[in-house]
């Protein structure tokens, strides 16, 4: 029987539901069943999973309206990113430790750019070397092209929300500034949860979507 509740749930939000019930009975599987390789040197599947709970979590977050599902909602992405770290911690660490935050604050690990790297590619490809702070997402020169404002925030936007992967959004927060980053469509392919460029294979190819401040 549909109950009142998912009756006023639009098609989008159901479909978000359906993927996160979906990737938690995924996760339930791998992290249930001895026989599942599932920390191979190639294969992370559990890290895997709870990343795409986190995110799915995060960008269903916005779209449901009443206060009890945005708290559920922010408790799934806040719980999977805890044990997903925990996760890291154990078996990516281990092998191959973190040398420092990537595109979006996320761990980067392997070798990252030098600072001399950063600024050739940033001369390249925006004609200045003033590279902007590592871990935010956001390119040298960029600036927003809507500014939207509520009773508490400002929310400078320097790309649509269709304009990236769904599911690629992440959030980071660094005191009171929250900036969310995404996978671009144009010019980036969300490869098991890993944004990689097309043109260089690369990944770490992550764009800005917003970032939002409170209104002093």
């Amino acid at each position: 029987m549909t109950t009142a509740v998912a009756t006023r749930r639009s098609p989008l939000v159901i479909w978000q539901f359906e993927q996160i019930e979906a990737e938690c009975a995924l996760l339930q599987g791998h992290a249930t069943d001895p026989s599942c390789p599932c920390e191979s040197d190639t294969e992370h599947c559990i890290r895997k999973h709870l990343l795409t709970i986190e995110a799915l979590a995060k960008e269903t977050y916005p779209m449901v309206n009443s206060d009890q599902e945005k708290q559920q909602m922010a408790d799934l992405a806040d719980q999977a990113r805890q044990w997903r770290k925990e996760i890291e911690q154990l078996t990516l660490s281990s092998d191959n430790p973190a040398s420092g935050l990537g595109v979006g604050g996320e761990p980067r690990y392997g070798q990252p750019k030098t600072e001399a790297e950063r600024e050739a590619e940033h001369l390249a490809r925006f004609g200045t070397t003033e590279t902007p702070q590592r871990g935010t997402g956001q390119q040298s020169g960029e600036q927003p092209f809507r500014i939207e404002r509520t009773d508490t925030d400002e929310i400078r936007i320097y790309k649509e929300l269709e304009e990236f992967h769904p599911g690629s959004l992440r959030t980071v927060k660094h005191d009171d500034t929250l900036v969310l980053v995404g996978c671009p469509t144009d010019r980036a392919s969300w490869q098991n949860q890993e944004c990689v460029c097309r043109d260089t294979g690369e990944r770490g190819c992550m764009e800005l979507h917003s970032i939002t401040k409170p209104i002093n």
